[in-house]
């Protein structure tokens, strides 16, 4: 399996913001143009990492990206936390129905500083994993010649502007 791995080990928030714009560049490379979302989601998932594995725990942030086959993007971001309930957060997650999107956010919901997270990644990503901790996310994104994310985001300000 041909594969091509970059990876990074965090001891704080700083270490990342040192090579956050590589890590979007990469991944913006990677992929398509319009593919912005993703790094989003992955900037999401490493601030979830740091505010809820490492804070008070200590220990490091991992975070690496993979490519296999030049087919797909694999994001993983591992932290040393005690993980959170991974079942309750997928059953709100896959209740969310496309159609719907404001029967799923409300205005406040979408201006909170948090919890939004999960979401972001859910819209970003072809496909959300997390182990049975809860302390380690998956992200993959096939890769292709046309732009999108999950939720329409894209497609509802195309139509808008028409």
């Amino acid at each position: 399996m041909k594969k091509s791995i970059v990876a990074f080990t965090f001891n704080d928030y700083e270490g990342f913001q040192q090579v956050r714009s590589f890590v979007g560049e990469y991944i913006k490379q990677t992929l398509s143009d319009g593919n912005s979302l993703i790094v989003v989601a992955v900037n999401e998932a490493v601030n979830n990492a740091f505010k809820h594995g490492v804070a008070g725990n200590g220990g490091s942030v991992t975070l690496k990206l993979e490519v296999f086959h030049g087919k797909r993007l694999i994001v993983r971001v591992k932290d040393p936390g005690p993980g959170f309930p991974v079942k309750e957060a997928l059953l709100k997650l896959n209740n969310f129905r496309r159609a719907a999107l404001e029967d799923y956010l409300s205005d406040s919901d979408l201006l909170k500083e948090s919890d939004r997270g999960l979401f972001i990644m859910k819209c970003a990503a072809d496909a959300i994993r997390f182990n049975a901790k809860g302390n380690q996310v998956l992200l993959v994104k096939k890769i292709t010649t046309t732009a999108g994310d999950t939720c329409g985001f894209a497609q509802n300000a195309a139509s808008e502007k028409s």
